[in-house]
């Protein structure tokens, strides 16, 4: 065997973006919410992602899929918080190197849910119609605070037609 001239190989190793998983602070049903993963790269490698979503039952409104920032609108009708989880992988700009994922958990706190009903009452006699138990009996039972104004009834007088507020509508209506 016949040896050659040694020769000298550069090679170059560039890094890879490095996420770190997080938990945000919660967002309220149908608020919409926007996360930029590069605040999650912890050696600060400008990169780009994509991402895709778990969402639990009673979670709505998401997309399965995107690319850049985290963002949605989802909506939860259930009586608790649900965390919406986004698997991020970043890839570096310089070197097109794919670090590990990471994950994105948004807590999405639900929102009050309550039902259509009616109620008779006489002509001089306060409504005290009780909101908070509509919401904690027929609807969902997430506490909640509430405003209202009453539409105008051409034949029914005292109702309110400026906002109010309170967890029970007690107008003394007549006819």
């Amino acid at each position: 065997l016949c040896s050659g001239n040694e020769t000298d190989i550069i090679l170059t190793v560039n890094p890879e973006p490095r996420g770190v998983n997080s938990l945000e602070s919660p967002v309220c049903s149908d608020d919409g919410f926007s996360f930029n993963p590069q605040t999650k790269i912890s050696n600060l490698l400008t990169s780009t992602f994509t991402w895709t979503a778990s969402y639990p039952a009673g979670l709505t409104g998401g997309a399965a899929s995107g690319s850049g920032p985290v963002t949605g609108t989802l909506n939860n009708v259930t009586d608790g918080v649900l965390n919406a989880t986004y698997t991020i992988t970043p890839v570096s700009t310089v070197g097109s190197c794919t670090g590990n994922a990471f994950t994105i958990t948004v807590p999405i706190r639900p929102e009050p849910v309550g039902m259509a009903d009616a109620n008779t009452v006489c002509s001089d006699v306060a409504v005290n119609y009780n909101l908070i138990n509509n919401v904690a009996v027929l609807g969902n039972n997430v506490g909640s605070t509430f405003s209202w104004i009453a539409a105008n009834h051409p034949n029914v007088g005292g109702e309110s037609l400026t906002a109010q507020s309170g967890g029970i509508i007690t107008n003394v209506v007549n006819k």
